[in-house]
Parts: structure tokens; sequence; C-alpha cells
């Protein structure tokens, strides 16, 4: 029972952390050239969310493949679209229709890697 428990909580606690980066206010972010590439950023910090989704299904349920990818990917992709609403009232920040593009294909990314690196693994 630990064993399942131990992925949704990474999951619980990276949503958090997403939520309490997206709550700072812009005059807070650091300048300078790491936030010049935000849209791989955005990619990145999904790709994880929509791993952790995928681990944590993986170990809670026997769902198909293609059942377990969509959640992952669709729930990954849902959570940036609420982020995004969200950031829209933290003071100097705003929504943006790219960020959730970004987000969405970092868990798409993330997905078919994972779906990949399981077929080879069940090959060997």
């Amino acid at each position: 029972m630990r064993s399942k428990l131990i992925p949704w909580a990474a999951l619980v606690g990276y949503a958090a952390l997403i939520f309490a980066l997206s709550s700072i206010p812009a005059k807070s972010m650091p300048e300078g050239r790491f936030w010049d590439f935000d849209k791989v950023i955005h990619a990145g910090e999904y790709a994880v969310l929509a791993a952790l989704l995928w681990w944590a299904l993986g170990r809670s349920f026997q769902l198909p493949v293609m059942v377990r990818a969509s959640v992952a990917a669709g729930s990954a992709a849902l959570y940036g679209v609420s982020d995004e609403f969200h950031q829209s009232f933290v003071p100097g920040r705003a929504a943006s229709g790219f960020d959730v593009l970004a987000d969405a294909g970092g868990a798409v990314v993330a997905v078919l890697l994972l779906w990949w690196l399981q077929r080879v693994r069940m090959r060997s």
C-alpha cells in the first residue's frame, strides 16, 4: 500500500510546487537569461508532471497503455490551463495560450517517451 502512495505524494507535492511558483508576482521574478527560455521551462515543467502522473497511474491501476497515456498527458495539460487561469490573478502575471501549448506539448512528449521506453523494455 505504501508503494502506491509514494507516487501520488510526489505528484501532489510537485503540483503544489508549480502552484507556489505561479503565485510569485512578476516583480519578484529573477531577471536574466534564464527566463528567456520560458516556453522550454514550461514544457519541461509539465513533462515532469505528466511523468509523475504516468508513474502514479501505473502503480495504482491496471490501465491499457493508451488510456494511461491519455489520462497522464490530458490531466497535465488541464493543470496547465488551470495554472494559467490562476496566474491571471497574480499581480504582474498574465494567462498565456502559448504557455498552455508549451505545457501540453511537454506533457505529450514525456508520455510518448515513457510509452516508447515501456515498449522497448517489454521487448527485452
